[in-house]
């Protein structure tokens, strides 16, 4: 089945919203703790470059080929198996981003083990898996794997980093990209790719700092479609 963008996007902010917000959604421990992030720790990079990557060759590390196989087998129960979680502690701060918002009772700084996934704004969840089915059954073909160095500074500690990106890109021109983040041999991140025009994925590669290619870059169905397109 495939998702369309309006739909896929609307389903995982209404399936994240749901699980953050419903009472009993997310897990907490009694004794409030300071907001911190525990992941697993990245592999040595290599030297950024300025410029896109233009390396390629790497050997491919086996949780890359296990991302892409449970994707290109539409196995969400494969992706959380891979998933690394976050003990980050919550927040009574309004609006959206930062860490997780506190459940009623839970005190400002309260731990909370959670993943994080959405659909443009950062969202925190207890259980992947419904996310991760959105994103399985919607994504396209892979667009590119490629190695990326983590920002000095961070400009926000709370959200999860890695060494390595996966993307997978739209089934159409209408559709929308997904992205993996993953850290050492785990996902710390699934997310939706709010850029709907022409280039997006080397935007999201250039944001990310990407330095080289485990699988380089195909052409997406969106810049098909916009090579196609006469100007004016």
């Amino acid at each position: 089945m495939i998702i369309r963008p309006a739909t896929l996007a609307t389903s995982i902010v209404a399936a994240l919203l749901l699980m953050g917000c419903a009472g009993g959604a997310v897990t907490s421990t009694p004794t409030p703790t300071p907001a911190s992030t525990t992941a697993t720790p990245a592999a040595g990079n290599p030297t950024a470059t300025p410029a896109l990557p233009l390396n390629t060759g790497s050997a491919i590390p086996p949780v890359v080929a296990k991302v892409v196989a449970a994707m290109t087998a539409r196995k969400a129960e494969d992706l959380a198996s891979l998933v690394a979680y976050q003990q980050i502690g919550c927040t009574t701060a309004q609006g959206a981003g930062g860490p997780p918002k506190c459940k009623p009772g839970d005190a400002t700084g309260t731990s909370y083990r959670v993943f994080a996934t959405g659909a443009c704004q950062t969202e925190w969840t207890e259980d992947p898996l419904p996310a991760l089915k959105l994103i399985a059954e919607g994504a396209g073909p892979l667009y590119a794997a490629a190695v990326t160095t983590k920002p000095n500074p961070d400009p926000d500690p709370t959200w999860p980093k890695g060494d390595t990106l996966i993307i997978f890109g739209p089934v159409d021109a209408n559709d929308v990209d997904t992205y993996f983040t993953l850290s050492g041999d785990h996902i710390v991140r699934a997310q939706i790719l709010c850029d709907h025009a022409a280039g997006a994925e080397q935007r999201l590669l250039t944001a990310s700092n990407a330095t080289t290619f485990y699988i380089p870059p195909t052409t997406s169905a969106r810049d098909v479609a916009a090579s196609a397109t006469p100007t004016r």
